[in-house]
């Protein structure tokens, strides 16, 4: 039975190691995206003389499927969701603080999620371009 549970820990953490290079390997492509997008064929094609990334690729495709005002609709109010969910860890950490009384005693993780969904939301405050 030992030997089944050495078995199993190794398993788990061959799976977890797995697991981070594959977050570590996403990080890194998003980041090289994003470079990307800032950088490849930035033109002041959009909204407003917006600048946008791979310009050349964005309106061909602009023109190619057209506007179509249910999908922005339906994406509208998708962007919603992520400022639900940031409500939802808002008030756990809240009631936890409530309930233990102390910010120290609150769950790390809300903690964190506090401080992250925190920056997130100022750094809409403080693009000229965001308003409300």
């Amino acid at each position: 039975m030992a030997k089944e549970n050495k078995k199993g820990r190794g398993k788990m953490k061959k799976n977890e190691k797995r697991l981070l290079i594959l977050g570590i390997m996403l990080v890194i492509a998003f980041t090289i995206w994003t470079l990307l997008i800032k950088t490849v064929d930035v033109e002041p094609l959009g909204q407003n003389g917006t600048d946008i990334g791979f310009a050349t690729f964005n309106c061909w495709f602009h023109k190619l499927t057209g506007v179509h005002m249910t999908i922005y609709t339906i994406t509208d109010w998708l962007g919603l969701v992520p400022i639900f969910i940031c409500i939802i860890f808002g008030g756990i950490g809240f009631v936890q603080l409530i309930k233990r009384k102390s910010l120290f005693k609150v769950d790390c993780d809300i903690i964190l999620l506090g401080i992250y969904y925190s920056n997130w939301e100022l750094s809409y405050f403080r693009d000229d371009s965001y308003q409300l």
